[in-house]
């Protein structure tokens, strides 16, 4: 059916210190087992987030599709990709913690 339109999972939020902060999750019209994330993540003088792509086949037990550190010493912007295949869900989202400074935007898509 091809690739879903990519929806935003975390919105300009600050994540901060360990456990894991959960984003928005996105219910799939059908079982995907292709996944992706864009993460962009932003800060004034350095940059430390720590990010999951995570998969639900109910929307309540959630597992790692893959993960991803994103880091600057000398902050601005920096965007990574996870990918994820062969991995069956109907949910997506991404999950992450980092060092209370730096802005996280993830968006999500499956196909």
């Amino acid at each position: 059916m091809g690739w879903t339109i990519p929806e935003k999972s975390f919105d300009s939020v600050t994540l901060s210190g360990s456990p894991l902060q959960p984003g928005t999750a996105t219910p799939l019209e059908e079982v995907k087992t292709s996944h992706a994330c864009e993460v962009a993540a932003s800060g004034t003088s350095s940059i430390w987030t720590y990010i999951h792509l995570e998969g639900s086949l109910d929307g309540e037990n959630w597992y790692m599709l893959g993960s991803q550190t994103v880091s600057s010493s000398s902050g601005g912007t920096v965007v990574v990709l996870i990918t994820a295949s062969n991995i069956p869900a109907l949910f997506v989202r991404t999950s992450g913690y980092g060092d209370g400074t730096s802005i996280a935007t993830t968006w999500v898509t499956s196909g």
